[in-house]
């Protein structure tokens, strides 16, 4: 399999699925103006950019190059939270946080500097990465001491996750949310770290929160797809390099073992000339005698 070939199956690695809705409100060469009424600096976006800012300064952040593996996922990602990000409708929350580093701890798990790339990849949407990781660090520990799917629910005035999704159903029902893929792979985190796999459970906390079924249910399909071709590209990467290696290996065998250029080498003298000699000598000797 040419290397051509590798590269171009990973180039699909991308995340397909965007919020149209977002690209309506948020074209690539416009700035886009938000409505900051919140005093909260983390919870909307504080100004405008263009998607041009945001790689722009994702290079400055990280000028080493990402293996072509990645390098479609990243940046794809980068202009999806951009656009979310800078939508006026953008509204901060633990359970968004906790979807967004959930993809990048996943997909990008076995890259090289991923520590590197993921700080560089907030430095460009001018979030500050500690936010998202302390946060999503809270969901994770809610979810895994929850002992059954009727705890993930919204309650103003219950627990901490219990009160994010509050905050979420909140502003839904008000129709002051804007919705992202993000927010379904948190959704599914919880469920996931709660041991809460049944599907009628995930139903009942989409209806909890006003999401539309749908739009999770075809956004988490397309993470799930996600993962399993980013599985396969690696174990299709993982053999190639194998059998590259083996040839590599045969050839610098084959070198070794071949004469070298100068022609066969020149036999190494044997003994027999000297012992013949010495034996002349000796009967010299006793003729002498």
């Amino acid at each position: 399999m040419s290397t051509a070939f590798v590269v171009l199956s990973f180039s699909l690695l991308l995340l397909a699925r965007s919020d149209p809705d977002i690209h309506r409100h948020s074209p690539f060469n416009k700035k886009i103006h938000t409505q900051n009424k919140n005093k909260n600096k983390k919870s909307t976006a504080p100004h405008s950019a263009t998607v041009a800012d945001t790689k722009e300064r994702f290079l400055q952040a990280y000028s080493s190059p990402i293996p072509a593996m990645y390098s479609p996922v990243v940046q794809e990602l980068l202009v999806q939270q951009h656009l979310q990000r800078y939508n006026a409708n953008y509204v901060y929350n633990p359970l968004y946080a906790l979807g967004i580093m959930s993809v990048f701890d996943q997909i990008l798990e076995s890259l090289e500097n991923k520590d590197a790339i993921v700080d560089a990849y907030f430095t460009a949407l001018q979030e500050d990465l500690s936010d998202y990781r302390r946060d999503a660090d809270a969901m994770e520990e809610w979810a895994k001491g929850l002992s059954s799917s009727d705890d993930i629910k919204a309650d103003a005035s219950g627990t901490m996750g219990q009160k994010v999704m509050a905050e979420i159903s909140e502003k839904v029902a008000a129709d002051k949310f804007l919705y992202t893929n993000f927010l379904a792979v948190g959704v599914f985190r919880v469920l996931e770290l709660s041991n809460c796999t049944d599907p009628e459970a995930l139903k009942r906390v989409v209806a909890e929160l006003g999401l539309k079924q749908e739009r999770v249910t075809s956004d988490l399909a397309t993470y799930k797809g996600i993962l399993s071709k980013l599985s396969a590209a690696k174990e299709l990467m993982k053999e190639y390099l194998e059998r590259e290696n083996r040839k590599t290996a045969e050839r610098l065998a084959k070198k070794s073992d071949s004469p070298t250029d100068g022609g066969d080498a020149p036999a190494a003298p044997t003994a027999e000339p000297a012992t013949a000699s010495a034996a002349t000598a000796e009967t010299s000797t006793e003729s002498s005698a």
